[in-house]
């Protein structure tokens, strides 16, 4: 399947892809940072290299105060729109992204996008100090931003003409962060009344990445999904999660708390199929460190991945698994492939710190 993908790919190299997507609608500034544990005699600085760690070192402060240095690597453009957004159109597919992005104008980070992503933006980005690990990433974010962001202000401020014509351009539309935007229920259930249905253009597919819902409550996640299953009757419909939401989903559809640890006890695999049953989607995808899970009425396929044994960066990993994956669907490839492009593009982008070109996918599948 790797070579027959590196096949069709290198067919492609160098070419500008004749698809057009939607992504929507979140948009932060990523300050990637790394907390430093000491500083050595020679001026060099040691980091935390887990979250274990930084986390017992935080508990020895408690009742003390303290304080933490932190290295800031880089300032980036983050949010999962348009940091998908950029992934694409780094593979070569032309996108439109609505997020916020800056207000009036773009913020200056967000006119270095990609020239194929066109950013359309709606209000002040979010802030987001990204501590990274070797064993993950803390995200501490600011989201004031997003408060009064419902679908009545994006109507007001876009227009409910130009979001349908975003959306009638784009074969796949990618909805992403329902989690950290308040109202998030409240557009896409705009988008499926107000777009989708009068659009009624079954051939479309949906991709829909919820991200980590611990901060819910297991009946507004049970709403959000309830209300994706209603896309898919319009169309086709990809939820997208990683094991630790997938583990939160599987409490909520059980009417558990999402603090409960029941669901750690059990098969990732019977977890995923559970979860697919319960739902009335054409595709559920699961992306554990390493691997993906496919399931469908076809049944459940394992892809295993490849471990990149020194990241350089891990913020966004999942967003490019996205991209990849969007890209097998507009290719026309089987779901199966579609995952392993996704874990070669997100392969690619944590070692190489940057989203991949053609090139550096092809590359990077030729190495595996």
């Amino acid at each position: 399947m790797i070579k027959e993908t590196i096949a069709q790919l290198s067919e492609l190299n160098n070419k500008t892809l004749p698809y057009q997507m939607f992504v929507g609608f979140d948009g932060y500034l990523d300050y990637i940072q790394h907390p430093v544990k000491r500083k050595e005699s020679d001026g060099q600085s040691t980091y935390f290299a887990t979250i274990a760690d930084f986390a017992a070192h935080l508990g020895t402060l408690a009742g003390k105060s303290g304080q933490v240095e932190i290295h800031t690597q880089e300032t980036k453009i983050g949010g999962n729109a348009p940091i998908l957004a950029n992934a694409l159109a780094s593979l070569g597919v032309k996108n439109y992204c609505l997020g916020s992005m800056g207000f009036p104008q773009l913020s200056a980070e967000f006119k270095t996008m990609h020239p194929l992503c066109q950013p359309i933006t709606y209000g002040h980005s979010g802030i987001t100090n990204a501590m990274e690990f070797g064993d993950g990433k803390l995200m501490f974010s600011d989201l004031g931003t997003f408060e009064r962001v419902n679908w009545s202000y994006l109507k007001s401020v876009i227009g409910l003409e130009n979001i349908m014509s975003y959306i009638a351009k784009s074969q796949v539309v990618a909805l992403v962060d329902w989690v950290n935007l308040p109202h998030s229920t409240d557009i896409w259930r705009g988008i499926l009344s107000e777009v989708v249905r009068p659009l009624g253009n079954p051939n479309k597919h949906y991709l829909f990445d919820l991200c980590d819902p611990s901060k819910k409550s297991p009946d507004e996640i049970v709403q959000a999904l309830d209300l994706i299953s209603e896309f898919a009757n319009l169309g086709t419909v990809t939820l997208g999660m990683n094991e630790n939401e997938t583990r939160k989903i599987w409490l909520a559809l059980n009417e558990l708390p999402l603090n409960d640890t029941t669901a750690n006890g059990i098969a990732l695999e019977e977890i995923t199929q559970f979860i697919f049953n319960k739902l009335n989607i054409q595709y559920l995808l699961i992306h554990p460190t390493g691997s993906t899970l496919v399931c469908s009425q076809n049944g459940l396929e394992h892809i295993q991945g490849k471990i990149v044994p020194h990241p350089k960066v891990l913020t966004g990993g999942g967003d490019n698994l996205n991209a990849g994956y969007c890209l097998g669907l507009l290719l026309g490839m089987e779901q199966a492939q579609c995952a392993l492009l996704g874990m070669a593009t997100s392969g690619a982008y944590v070692q190489n710190g940057e989203s991949p070109r053609m090139t550096d996918l092809i590359a990077f599948l030729e190495s595996w």
